[in-house]
């Protein structure tokens, strides 16, 4: 009979070690887990993050593009409408001397 009894409190303790060592690796794997998801959200925040600066410095340079086009295509029409200006008072005066020169001639 105690036979039996030293089995079975032998089992029971292997069986606690068995629960122990797998609550304990359970334990490890979880914390590794845990240790691999950071490290992965990590380097997807970085990698967003020049994803991010990418598209900012793009897009500052678009700004930039957009800006001096518009400045140029303002001095265009600027430059246009100066020419047409003189353009205006030069046909005013060519008819100005054209009617002084009639009024003379008559």
């Amino acid at each position: 009979m105690t036979d039996y009894w030293v089995q079975l409190l032998t089992a029971e303790d292997e069986c606690k070690k068995i629960v122990e060592d797998a609550e304990r690796e359970g334990k490890e794997k979880r914390e590794q887990k845990s240790k691999e998801a950071t490290k992965k959200v990590e380097e997807l925040k970085q990698k967003y993050a020049q994803e991010v600066e990418s598209k900012k410095a793009q897009a500052a340079k678009e700004i930039e593009e957009l800006k001096k086009s518009l400045e140029e295509e303002r001095k265009k029409q600027s430059k246009e409408a100066a020419d047409k200006i003189r353009n205006h008072k030069q046909q005013v005066v060519d008819l100005l001397v054209k009617t002084v020169l009639d009024v003379r001639i008559q």
